[in-house]
């Protein structure tokens, strides 16, 4: 989903991917039970589990008890995904009964009436937001630049401006500074707390509130918009529900996971396909990566296919054209 022609919104469907997505509902066995943490450990089938707070419960919960649970955001950090009773009584299977929203269903209700696009457009759209959802610095138009830095605490987003000759003042880039905070931790699904340390120390504090829950309006009621402080940070708190993106796209290491990898080849095969017709086409890559790429190849057709490069880094992959 674009915001003025810029990425905002990037949603991710993979077959096999058997996280927790937010308004999926389980059947789910209850394993632990912590009166002090006022937390229950829920299992949700097929190695899945979450947590569900029973502070305030009206019944206490027992281990080995089977609940109807619904997921209220996803696993974030290592922490697996908060849940919430989801109707009275056992429920009549365990595992998956309602699986989440599809990616059609969640950009129709995010876009409203806006057109939906497919095809090589939208694919290439995609692949830019994918792009700058693991971009670390951001440079915008004027000059300006936002730092996004996730850390365990708090999302950290700093502000600059690039250039001397900027055509934007102080003020209007804090200002612009704010649409385009609101708009990458929407499109990185980034939330909790976090802290936007503006350039200098902004004296239009009011004017800059107002634009703060203007940009941020999208995020929800639940988002809490702080006060600037006198150093030119803002703080604000986003709830979380998605799991950030960059925990899906790269292993715990932080370099690309090698289903992403295996996804962008794919796709780089199929473009190129349709532009050398007739002609045989290998993707080259690591081991890892090539376990995962080779069923998604074979859809392809018999003209694709795989080679794996033993001893390759898992980002130095290439295209043979035979």
């Amino acid at each position: 989903m674009t915001l003025d022609g810029a990425p905002e919104r990037l949603l991710l469907e993979r077959e096999g991917d058997l996280t927790p997505r937010l308004g999926a509902v389980f059947g789910g066995r209850t394993t632990e039970v912590s009166a002090r943490m006022g937390l229950a450990r829920i299992d949700l089938g097929d190695g899945r589990i979450g947590s569900l707070r029973i502070r305030g419960s009206a019944k206490p919960l027992h281990e080995g008890q089977r609940l109807r649970v619904a997921v209220v955001a996803e696993p974030v950090g290592g922490k697996p995904a908060a849940l919430r009773l989801a109707g009275e009584g056992e429920p009549e299977q365990f595992g998956l009964i309602v699986a989440a929203a599809s990616v059609e269903a969640r950009l129709r209700q995010l876009a409203g009436d806006a057109p939906m696009i497919e095809g090589e457009l939208a694919r290439e759209q995609a692949d830019e937001a994918e792009s700058a959802v693991l971009q670390r610095r951001h440079s915008l138009e004027g000059g300006l630049a936002l730092t996004i830095e996730p850390t365990r605490a708090l999302v950290a987003v700093d502000v600059d401006l690039e250039e001397m000759g900027s055509s934007l003042s102080v003020s209007q880039a804090n200002l612009k500074a704010l649409e385009h905070a609101a708009r990458l931790l929407r499109l990185k699904a980034l939330a909790g707390l976090v802290v936007i340390d503006l350039i200098g120390f902004p004296k239009d504090r009011r004017r800059l509130s107002t634009a703060a829950a203007e940009a941020f309006a999208p995020d929800g009621p639940e988002t809490v918009i702080g006060v600037l402080g006198q150093f030119g940070a803002l703080e604000l708190a986003k709830p979380h529900l998605e799991q950030p993106l960059f925990e899906r796209l790269l292993d715990a290491d932080g370099v690309l996971s090698a289903r992403t990898v295996a996804q962008d080849l794919v796709r780089r095969l199929e473009r190129q396909g349709r532009f050398d017709p007739g002609r045989r086409l290998e993707a080259v890559c690591d081991s890892q990566t090539a376990a995962i790429l080779k069923p998604l190849v074979a859809r392809l057709g018999p003209r694709f296919g795989v080679r794996e490069a033993v001893g390759t880094r898992r980002h130095e992959t290439d295209i043979l054209v035979l």
